[in-house]
């Protein structure tokens, strides 16, 4: 375990907002929620891909499903930039895919070996953790998609995205809004609280100021409408049942997505 300093402030200084599973999980005075003291190392497996009774539990066999989601998020993108496309967190590859059929040109970042193998021969993707790739190119776009609440430093992270994209080049995070009414409804058992592996919690706000510190001004924030399953849905309201193939498109009450540009 290791203990962390506010990545938005910098503060030593925090109070206790929840204790889950053994973590603690922390609210700076600036309105950062984090996991203190956190795990060291996060390995992201075939076990993590397939580990009964969580969201990840059908991550393979939803791959159509995250397609469908995909391709409103590239439409939304391409209203405001069309050409080189890297997704951070890319996983198995489905925002590659319908980003190329989009027309743009694809390439990717995950830490993942297992998820990263699902891309091999198919798209460039580089299996790696994203704070040690060493790019000597440049992005139009650049996608986190329920990326930045894994990261150990989504500060430098961003920092990072920034120096990569062109001008005016488009970031894009989807992400827990740790302020909503459904994360305040279910409180430590919010089905996005999960700090074993999800370091970060951002509000509408938090994440506005940490995009602006570090070289972004917001286009827009949208609440996050996804096709899930119904297994899935549940799971949400921490139901979990063995059923598969009824999926819907459904307001997810605690998820943002948010639209950048660099400045």
């Amino acid at each position: 375990m290791v203990e962390v300093k506010c990545n938005l402030c910098n503060s030593s200084f925090n109070s206790l907002k929840y204790v889950k599973d053994g973590f603690r999980v922390v609210k700076c005075a600036c309105g950062m929620v984090f996991v203190n003291p956190r795990l060291r190392e996060i390995k992201y497996d075939e076990e993590y891909f397939k580990r009964k009774g969580s969201i990840y539990e059908d991550y393979l066999d939803e791959r159509e499903l995250k397609k469908k989601n995909f391709k409103k998020i590239i439409n939304e993108i391409k209203k405001l930039k069309i050409g080189r496309l890297l997704d951070v967190g890319c996983g198995t590859g489905e925002l590659l895919e319908v980003s190329k059929e989009k027309g743009y040109s694809v390439k990717g970042v995950e830490i993942s070996e297992f998820a990263s193998g699902y891309c091999s021969g198919k798209f460039d993707v580089i299996n790696e953790s994203f704070d040690e790739v060493e790019f000597n190119e440049k992005f139009d776009v650049v996608t986190m998609m329920d990326y930045i609440e894994h990261s150990k430093d989504p500060f430098n992270d961003l920092r990072k995205v920034k120096n990569i994209l062109n001008e005016n080049g488009i970031l894009v995070i989807s992400t827990g809004d740790i302020n909503s009414w459904f994360s305040k409804l279910m409180g430590r058992n919010w089905n996005f609280l999960n700090p074993e592996e999800h370091l970060y919690y951002f509000s509408e706000k938090s994440l506005r100021k940490m995009l602006e510190k570090s070289g972004f001004e917001i286009v827009k924030i949208k609440k996050d409408f996804r096709y899930v399953s119904f297994r899935n849905f549940l799971r949400y309201f921490k139901i979990n049942l063995k059923m598969k193939g009824f999926n819907f498109l459904v307001w997810l009450p605690s998820m943002m997505v948010v639209f950048a540009r660099k400045v």
